[in-house]
């Protein structure tokens, strides 16, 4: 069986309020949506994650080994 990941989102201002943004996926899948500009606060361009940001403050996206799948 294949070890699959689910990728979370962290609010930074409130830590209780995570997201889970995916799951079941890949470590390379995992390791890709994380690096990528769009899964930070701080890099994103995108309209719909500044709007995020203004709602909810920074966040930042990271993965941990899925323990539902």
């Amino acid at each position: 069986m294949t070890t699959k990941y689910v990728i979370i989102r962290k609010f930074h201002k409130t830590p209780g309020q995570n997201m889970i943004i995916k799951r079941g996926v890949s470590l390379q899948d995992a390791k890709a949506h994380c690096t990528n500009p769009e899964a930070c606060s701080k890099t994103a361009a995108d309209l719909t994650a500044h709007i995020l940001t203004r709602h909810f403050g920074p966040w930042s996206d990271s993965y941990q080994q899925d323990t539902d799948n």
